[in-house]
Formats: C-alpha cells, structure tokens, sequence
C-alpha cells in the first residue's frame, strides 16, 4: 500500500503535500507529524528563547562536523568572489584594529614574503621591474579592482628571489595559491 500524498500538519492544521514534511522514521507514515514551516517557527523561538544553549548547539555541530563547513565555505567563496570581497572589505572596515593586528602578524610570520613583495614595489617604483597589462598564465587583462589598482598582481614561485615573478592576474594568482592547477596548466574562471 503506498502512503497518501497529502497529510495534516498538526500544529497548523492544513494539509499539505508530502514533501512539506521532513522524514522521521519511527512514525508509522514515515514523516514528522509537523510540517517543515511549523517547525522552522518553533525551533526559531526555541533559539530566541535560549539563546546560549543554541548558541552551545551550534558551535559543537561546527566543531564535529569541521570538513563539512570548511568545504561549503570553500564553495561559496568560489562561486562568490564579489561578494566575498565585499563582505571582506566590510569586516576591515569595522575592524580596524584587529585587521592590523592580523596583518602585522602576517608580517612577522613570513618576514620573506614581506621583504620580498617590498622588494617588488620599490622595483617597480624605481622602474627596474614593469607591470604588464596581461596576465602570463591566461593571457587576459583580470577583474579589475573597484578602487583602480591593477588586476595584474605579482607572484613569487620562490620569495628567496625577489624579482623573479610571474605576473598574473587575481583570478589565476588565487588558483596558484590554492593548489587548483600546476603551473602554466588551468585557465581560471573569469580569465580570458
């Protein structure tokens, strides 16, 4: 016998198509005896009603399920670059002192990559090094910055040498340092 397509919510009272309810095994027509809106309210005024048990329950579901969210988030900021700058950007903005903190500690932390990227700028300043206008690994001109910088940024293979650099764009200079290609071997979403 199979299950009827249509089944009471018991706590709204209307009958609604099966997929308006979440699973649960231990009834006997396989669903939850409360519809998916039904229970998204109460388990919103649940939260606002214990908000540090809640607030418990969601950092103990983030630490035993880490891979899951570092991969969604992964995701997300690959399928959302714009908005993940901008979300950046805005964070900066609020946190003025803590992103000075983290980017002076950056600095203490890789010393090489530091003296090796001023090395760059003073170059490039003092004319010995010149910015192309097309990326070395897709050949196109990069998404430009909203504040006019230049899309084709520096990347050092080894910051022991300095001006030895392959200039790419954001887009392929993000996907080296992911790890998403070889060398010279991937067009990066975006490029041309």
């Amino acid at each position: 016998m199979t299950p009827p397509e249509y089944k009471r919510c018991t706590k709204c009272g209307e009958t609604k198509h099966r997929s308006e309810f979440n699973r649960d095994s231990h009834k006997k027509s396989g669903l939850q005896s409360s519809c998916k809106r039904c229970q998204r309210i109460a388990s919103r005024k649940w939260r606002e009603k214990n908000p540090e048990k809640a607030a418990e329950r969601n950092r103990r579901w983030h630490r035993e399920n880490r891979e899951r969210v570092s991969e969604n988030n992964k995701r997300w900021n690959k399928e959302n670059p714009d908005r993940r700058a901008e979300l950046n950007r805005r964070w900066t903005e609020q946190n003025r002192d803590r992103a000075a903190a983290h980017a002076k500690a950056k600095r203490e932390r890789y010393p090489q990559k530091e003296q090796a990227r001023a090395e760059v700028r003073r170059a490039l300043r003092q004319g010995r090094l010149v910015r192309p206008e097309y990326c070395e690994e897709c050949g196109g001109e990069g998404r430009p910055y909203k504040d006019g910088r230049s899309p084709i940024q520096a990347h050092h293979d080894d910051y022991s040498r300095p001006l030895d650099v392959r200039w790419l764009c954001r887009d392929c200079h993000i996907a080296t340092h992911h790890g998403e290609r070889p060398a010279m071997a991937f067009v990066a979403p975006g490029c041309q």
